[in-house]
């Protein structure tokens, strides 16, 4: 039988190209080995890309959550150094009145502390009166 018009057997054809085949087919699994090879390298390293990519982004996700925390946590602290600015304004108001009305205490107190006295010798006065008219009168009836 004639193949290809060149007058030989598919057999004899085949071996006559079998020698050069296998070195284009062993060349072309080299090639192809190569390519597999980088392949599976630049897979291996899309597969660490992706990863270090993931962790980038979870990264930046995190810092953006620490970030509003952050934020919470200034406003929160700002509230309660008001609050403890007022309270503490408070206490010295507080403070300030207490010792206002202390000392209106121990001025009225100091008042009572002369009203007291200056009633003690009233009544001595009064009472060394009366002594004195109980005499005058004692005078006046033996004297009469």
């Amino acid at each position: 039988q004639q193949h290809g018009g060149r007058g030989t057997t598919p057999s004899a054809s085949l071996q006559r190209t079998t020698p050069p085949m296998e070195s284009k087919l062993g060349k072309f699994r080299e090639v192809y080995e190569s390519a597999v090879a980088k392949l599976e390298g630049i897979d291996r390293l899309r597969a660490e890309f992706d990863k270090i990519w993931r962790a980038v982004e979870k990264s930046g996700e995190s810092n953006e959550r620490l970030r509003r925390k952050a934020a919470e946590l200034e406003t929160e602290v700002l509230l309660h150094s008001e609050k403890v600015a007022r309270t503490k304004s408070d206490q010295d108001s507080q403070l300030h009145y207490k010792k206002t009305l202390q000392e209106a205490i121990e001025a009225n107190l100091r008042r009572m502390d002369e009203q007291r006295r200056m009633h003690r010798e009233q009544q001595d006065t009064v009472k060394g009166l009366r002594e004195h008219i109980g005499e005058l009168h004692a005078n006046l009836e033996h004297g009469s």
